[in-house]
């Protein structure tokens, strides 16, 4: 039902859950405070996606966004807002589709908020479209993707002002694209991204994207019919990609609590306790969402 978002003191983190994603009548949205272990839920039916600005979350059901406050969940207001569909789907009512592929919330500030969704899925569930809406419902501005895919692995960055995503194509094993895409949440404008290095003989395909500060990382494979590639860690902080080690850091962050958590590029997360004498902890394999607060405090990446 879409990822976690963390408030920018890190201390919050809002978003949709539901028992059963195919059932997305029951969904409901959670606020966690890891501090305090406190945990507030609210009903919120056909619920998709949530994005914080302030002390506010939002979150789209159907075609009508839900302002929330975001430590207590009381409503403060809704806003309806219109996505457009073909007159010819050729097989699904829009209705179908929204109840198939529901739009999310990915992105918002206090001036816009940005949904995606899939105006006339293919094969493979894209290509999405990003638009962002204005205070009064209003298309603000649109962006439309030329690949096949669905958005995934949304990041916004500490400032809350731009939204990265991995955005592509793939029309076979060895036939694929995808490219890390950053637009201005206010403006809808893309910001200029480099062509990724070609790192191994094959397609190079994004597998997640993170902000580390202002430094865009981005996790790559090289695909093969016979097989992916090792992950690689690439990192654009200026103008040029830097290829860092297979086995590099992805992010790191520094918690509330004091302790360092750090994911790295093959999957494993490792978190050092703040008590200098204490061990630090494998958290184990699989952790290829890098969730941990954003806060002004960062660990730097080694090259």
């Amino acid at each position: 039902m879409g990822g976690f978002a963390w408030s920018t003191d890190g201390r919050v983190a809002v978003g949709v859950v539901a028992p059963d994603p195919e059932v997305p009548a029951v969904a409901e949205l959670v606020s966690w405070q890891p501090e305090s272990g406190d945990l507030r839920r609210v009903p919120c039916p056909g619920c998709a996606g949530a994005a914080l600005t302030g002390d506010e979350v939002r979150t789209i059901s159907s075609r009508v966004v839900h302002r929330y406050g975001v430590r207590d969940l009381v409503e403060r207001g809704t806003m309806p807002v219109s996505l457009d569909y073909p007159a010819d789907l050729p097989h699904w009512t829009p209705e179908e589709i929204e109840r198939l592929f529901p739009p999310e919330v990915i992105a918002a500030t206090e001036h816009t908020t940005v949904v995606k969704y899939s105006p006339a899925p293919g094969s493979q569930g894209g290509p999405d479209v990003a638009v962002g809406f204005g205070e009064d419902g209003r298309t603000a501005w649109r962006y439309e993707s030329a690949g096949t895919m669905p958005f995934s692995d949304i990041s916004v960055n500490e400032a809350k002002d731009l939204v990265a995503f991995n955005d592509g194509a793939q029309w076979g094993c060895d036939d694929s694209s995808s490219h890390p895409t950053v637009l201005d949440i206010d403006t809808g404008s893309a910001r200029a991204i480099p062509g990724l290095p070609e790192i191994d003989p094959g397609h190079t395909g994004v597998a997640d994207v993170w902000w580390n500060g202002d430094e865009l990382v981005v996790l790559v494979l090289t695909a093969r019919c016979e097989g992916e590639s090792d992950p690689r860690v690439l990192t654009l902080g200026g103008e040029s990609w830097q290829v860092r080690t297979a086995d590099s850091d992805r992010a790191a962050r520094v918690l509330p609590s004091g302790a360092t958590l750090r994911a790295f590029a093959d999957g494993r997360a490792v978190l050092k306790p703040a008590d200098a004498g204490a061990p630090p902890i494998e958290l184990g394999g699989g952790v290829y969402r890098h969730w941990t607060p954003m806060l002004a405090e960062r660990v730097g990446l080694p090259a």
